[in-house]
């Protein structure tokens, strides 16, 4: 059973913008009544880590140095007084969101992720909790976190591949899931890179219809590997010109501006076009094509905690797992540049001694 820590942490972090990060030392946030110790053993790369370090989504003023990685999983060291739900030695995880108000009117239906409270959305890193502590995320050693926001990992499923579902996967579970998607429904997936290899497998376990759209032709044999009963190059007109009007729901798990009125254009009557990637400018959509064919465009926010714990027993449940490459801490400056080349297949999961 992992130790706990003695009140500090060594961890890699960004000590200004566009830099590497560098080793890094921090006193951990105090250990409150209802907060849970985690021996951190695994944590993910994701391409928002690297948003954030970059200065891309901001200048981060007053977060600095910033501890980037919200795929957090480990094990309990200890818990506060007020913490029944956990226990040393289990094996949990914690993603993107590490506290919000915990009593609006979202929070109080199980929606903390879109948290309306004066708290509102506090990040696993580079945001602030109310008692002020600057929140550090898992490139480190230990993490301390609000019990409500701590999910246990489903026994059967192996640390590397979970570490990614407590970001890419709730990303893509989520949306799948208020589209209700189910036998019957047919469902495109844009992209087959970190997210896309995630949300062909759950479309296809919830019993969709699933179509995988990709720049890649040569990754069509690897996306019916992953579930997809159909493959279409983006890249073929003649292909995307054929699947006009064939899908209920469109998901877009890239970050890349696309011609937004082709994909449009490949929706059904009544379809749904769902944003999880976060492109560069604005959706261009011309309002005509949504009335004239009731096409619904939204975006989701990953998901709640107990949805992703509901997102862990259902990949648990259907064998479903990251594909990952790992790497250990100290070679994180590695994976972070295996990331922005895209070679990483699919995503990269940084191991914690």
């Amino acid at each position: 059973m992992a130790e706990p820590s003695t009140g500090k942490s060594s961890a890699y972090a960004a000590y200004k913008a566009g830099t590497d990060v560098e080793p890094f030392e921090f006193d951990l946030n105090p250990l409150g009544d209802d907060d849970v110790e985690i021996k951190i053993t695994h944590s993910g790369i994701c391409h928002s880590d690297i948003h954030t370090i970059s200065g891309d989504w901001g200048p981060q003023e007053g977060m600095w140095p910033i501890v980037p990685g919200h795929e957090i999983l480990g094990f309990v060291t200890q818990v506060g007084k007020n913490v029944e739900k956990y226990k040393p030695g289990d094996r949990v995880g914690v993603g993107p969101q590490a506290f919000s108000c915990l009593n609006c009117s979202s929070c109080d239906h199980g929606r903390e992720n879109y948290c309306v409270g004066q708290v509102g959305f506090v990040g696993s890193y580079a945001a602030k909790l109310p008692s002020g502590f600057v929140t550090k995320g898992g490139y480190a050693a230990y993490n301390r976190s609000h019990q409500r926001f701590v999910v246990r990992i489903p026994e059967s499923l192996p640390n590397e591949g979970t570490a990614p579902l407590l970001c890419a996967g709730i990303t893509t579970y989520a949306p799948l899931k208020y589209a209700g998607i189910k036998p019957g429904v047919s469902v495109a997936i844009v992209g087959i890179g970190g997210l896309g290899h995630l949300a062909i497998q759950f479309a296809a376990a919830m019993g969709g219809e699933v179509t995988a759209i990709s720049t890649s032709p040569d990754k069509e044999a690897e996306a019916k590997q992953l579930g997809a009963h159909k493959f279409i190059s983006s890249k073929d007109a003649q292909q995307m010109q054929a699947a006009a009007n064939t899908f209920d729901v469109i998901l877009n798990t890239t970050s890349a501006d696309l011609p937004w009125a082709q994909y449009i254009n490949l929706l059904k009557h009544f379809g749904k076009f769902m944003q999880c990637g976060a492109p560069p400018s604005a959706l261009q959509i011309a309002p005509f094509q949504l009335i004239f064919k009731n096409i619904s465009v939204s975006g989701t926010l990953i998901g709640s905690p107990s949805e992703t714990q509901e997102m862990l027993e259902f990949a648990a449940a259907h064998n479903i797992v990251s594909q990952v490459e790992t790497l250990p801490l100290s070679e994180v400056n590695a994976g972070i540049k295996k990331v922005l080349a895209n070679d990483a297949r699919y995503r990269v999961v940084l191991i914690v001694p």
